[in-house]
């Protein structure tokens, strides 16, 4: 697994911090190692990937850093505050108001356009005001130069282009 950055880090632009992290899982046949010592920033405003062939520890990565996991070892900072530390129904609000994540498999629902697949995941989520989530929903399309399909279907989309729909 190779996490890579495509922006120089600033110490003071620092938005993830991942120190020394690991994860073990006890199984009948013994311990495992899941991830080793992992260390990493990523910097306020950069594009992070995270990649690896099948079984590296990306999905375990991940929910270690959203929260839903914890690490047996190291420490994941966000913003300068310990993940770990932080209570559960706190991290819910943060992961649905701050994360985005995009699973290689996806669901748009294919009778709606673009731009009502994003209103109704705007909606279910209930963190933009209603007032506002055509201008968000506009902005994000716009985010991933997808303006012009808003009112496409996603058969009519490249699997890419659905990719960053959803």
């Amino acid at each position: 697994m190779k996490p890579q950055m495509y922006r120089n880090n600033q110490p003071d632009d620092i938005l993830i911090s991942v120190d020394h992290v690991g994860k073990k899982i006890e199984q009948r046949t013994g311990e495992i190692t899941i991830l080793d010592a992992i260390t990493f920033t990523v910097a306020q405003g950069s594009l992070f990937t995270i990649k690896g062939p099948s079984g590296s520890g990306k999905s375990t990565l991940l929910n270690i850093l959203t929260g839903i996991d914890y690490p047996t070892s190291g420490s994941v900072l966000f913003a300068g505050q310990e993940v770990r530390q932080a209570r559960e129904s706190h991290m819910a609000r943060w992961r649905g108001k701050n994360v985005g994540i995009v699973f290689q498999f996806f669901q748009l629902l294919s009778t709606l356009t673009v731009m009502e697949n994003i209103l109704l995941a705007m909606e279910l989520a209930n963190l933009v005001p209603h007032k506002q989530r055509y201008e968000r929903a506009c902005e994000c399309l716009e985010m991933v130069e997808l303006a012009h399909c808003a009112k496409k279907l996603p058969a009519e989309l490249s699997g890419g282009q659905q990719q960053r729909v959803a």
